[in-house]
């Protein structure tokens, strides 16, 4: 009885977890760079990259760039994101790490990543509020984006 019952949670953890990570790559960009949750990149920088399918020749106004933000820490791990400007807004916003402490901490933040995303594509700003039940993730992404904006002058 007991192997039958750590048999049917394992199916049901990789359930919700391959069902958390298709929901939160649903309405992701597509991108030349990956989604990983152990990558990291230098706080605040600029790598002025035109987004995929951009061409340098395209006018200055329709070029995106990248800022990156600093690195939040939360007791749960480090978030961060990276943001794109294009023609003056918000384009997209791009997880480059979130909260790995444990499985719960990445599937809480991969259940809150693309809400996070859609409200602050949408409002254009970090002022949004936190996802229920992510709260720390959503301290940590927004703490980090505001970080991104500043950098970007929006």
């Amino acid at each position: 009885m007991r192997a039958r019952a750590v048999w049917g949670g394992m199916v049901a953890s990789t359930a919700v977890l391959i069902i958390g990570w298709q929901l939160g790559t649903a309405g992701a960009q597509p991108t030349t760079e990956p989604r990983s949750m152990g990558a990291t990149a230098p706080a605040h920088r600029y790598d002025g990259s035109a987004a995929s399918g951009d061409s340098a020749s395209a006018p200055p106004a329709q070029r995106s760039r990248s800022f990156t933000g600093s690195v939040s820490s939360t007791p749960y791990g480090d978030v961060q994101v990276k943001i794109t400007v294009r023609a003056g807004s918000l384009a997209d916003v791009t997880p480059l790490h979130l909260t790995d402490r444990n499985q719960r901490s990445v599937s809480i933040s991969n259940r809150a990543e693309p809400i996070l995303r859609s409200e602050v594509l949408s409002a254009q700003s970090s002022h949004v509020h936190a996802v229920s039940g992510a709260t720390y993730t959503s301290e940590g992404y927004l703490s980090s984006l505001q970080s991104a904006l500043d950098e970007s002058g929006l």
